[in-house]
This record gives C-alpha cells, structure tokens and sequence, in this order.
C-alpha cells in the first residue's frame, strides 16, 4: 500500500528527455498516468543548472569532502558539484517534486562542464529520488523501493554478467547514493569518463540481501520484474558505483528472463529482502509479474 501511494501522490518532473538513443526507456506520458497515476512534468536542462544556493544551502566543500576522497578531480570540478547539488535540491524544493528523471548526458558535460553523477549520489543520500538518462519507469521504480526500504534505491545497469562463477555486477556510472558505501572500499569522486568531465561517486556497495525491481512498460503491457539475491563482498575494480550480486536464481536464467521479456536495462536495486511484498504491490496495480 505504501508502495502504490507513493506513486499516486507523486509529483515527478523529467528533465530533458531520455538518454540519446535509449529507445528502451521511452515512456508515454498517458499510459503512465493509466498504468499509475503518476502526471509527468516536463522541464529543461537549463532549468536545474540555474539555482542560486543560499545560506541554508545543504552541500559544502566540507560536506563534500567529509564523504568523499576529492583527490581525484580539481577545486573547479568540486566547485560545480556543490553548486549542482545545491541547485537541483533548490529546483525539486521550489517545484515540489518527490521525483526526478534527468537527461544526465551528453549536454549536463558539454554546457555545464561536469555530468550530474557525483552530485546525484549526494542529494539520494539526503533522501531525494533522482534517476538517470531520463528513465522515467526506473525513477518510478526507485520511488515505489524508497516507500518500503530503509536505505536509498540504486538506478543499476546488470552489467558484466558473469556465467562461470554465477553473479551480475550491479553497476552504475557513478550515482549510488553515498550511504549506500561497504565502508572499506575509497569512496572517492573522479572524473575518468566525458574527457575528464564526468565527475562521478566511486566506491564498492555494501553487502547483504537485495531485491531488484523494475517497473516496465511493454507490449501494451506493464510489468514488474523482481528477482532477489546477495551483494557479495568485492574489491574496488574498476570506476562507478556497484555491487556484486549472487542471485537466487543462476545468472544465466535471469538473462534469458531479461531478453526474452525486453526488461529495460535500468532497475531499482534496495537492500532486503521484498519479493514477496512487491508481488503483492503487482497484484494491487494490476502488474504482470516478470520473475
């Protein structure tokens, strides 16, 4: 119930479009409000990079630098962090927004010289949902998560999908929310992709139980994909923010799941278990359960 009252109460804004090219994330603004009852307001890029922080303003250097190793990435870089941080949260407070999709490249690094990553993972560490590539039903899936579980939803891609040793690495560009850090890995902010203007979170995921979740439209039909397993512990291995998963079920089948079923590639990743709960949120929204 909690999960199907987030939605319907929700104000959620897209900001740009989608990603250019991610045919797969595509949504129709009329289905949606259909399907959930989410109304979709649009705005432009230019309207989240134009905020004027304030005294009360919640991102600092010293906020910053508190969370994260900025060794990393330069005093101008952290400077349009805070800055985007502080201009975003100001951009959801003034237009009451629970959510927020955002069309995160390739115009945030070429107009405003750093992608949104870093400064998404802070403000989902102070509770707001934001999601990436203007994914709208991914933002609605981590909006639904954020109703029911403890601790910020992931935006993930199931990435390196490994068949050998059975797990996916749940992996993101970089916009995990800073809670979500194992507390051994360097949770550092750094700039390797966009010719050095990327400008996102790096750390390993805790462990732990995890349900993922997606909410997609297909077919004429919306479905809610759901599979359970175990962040595993790992080692820092490579750039972004991510977890490496053991499923319940082989790794293998859950691509096949994936495929067969034109799941889109984000999903909402929460730590817990909830199959069960969000089966029950599938039936009450008259969902087709993908699993």
């Amino acid at each position: 119930i909690r999960m199907k009252t987030s939605l319907y109460k929700a104000h959620v804004g897209l900001a740009g479009y989608r990603a250019d090219g991610f045919l797969n994330l595509s949504v129709e603004d009329t289905s949606i409000f259909r399907n959930t009852g989410v109304l979709i307001d649009h705005y432009e890029l230019k309207d989240l990079m134009s905020g004027q922080a304030s005294e009360d303003s919640m991102f600092s250097v010293s906020t910053v630098n508190n969370i994260y190793d900025c060794s990393g990435i330069n005093s101008d870089q952290l400077s349009k962090v805070i800055n985007l941080s502080n201009s975003i949260e100001i951009f959801m407070k003034n237009n009451n927004l629970d959510a927020l999709a955002v069309r995160c490249w390739p115009e945030f690094a070429n107009n405003f010289g750093i992608s949104p990553c870093a400064a998404m993972s802070l403000l989902s560490g102070k509770g707001y949902t934001i999601g990436c590539e203007g994914d709208v039903e991914g933002t609605l899936s981590m909006l639904a998560c954020n109703a029911i579980s403890p601790s910020p939803a992931f935006l993930a891609d199931l990435s390196q999908v490994n068949f050998i040793d059975d797990f996916a690495l749940m992996w993101h560009c970089g916009v995990a929310a800073y809670p979500l850090w194992d507390g051994k890995s360097v949770c550092s902010l750094d700039s390797y992709f966009a010719g050095g203007r990327g400008v996102t979170a790096d750390f390993v995921m805790k462990s732990g139980a995890v349900t993922v979740m997606r909410i997609d439209s297909a077919r004429g039909k919306t479905r809610l994909f759901i599979q359970k397993g175990k962040a595993v512990p790992m080692e820092k291995d490579l750039k972004g923010t991510y977890c490496k998963v053991v499923f319940d079920k082989s790794v293998n089948e859950i691509l096949d799941i994936v495929t067969s079923n034109g799941i889109a590639h984000h999903v909402s990743l929460i730590y817990g278990d909830f199959k069960e709960t969000m089966i029950k949120f599938a039936r009450i929204m008259d969902f087709e359960v993908v699993s």
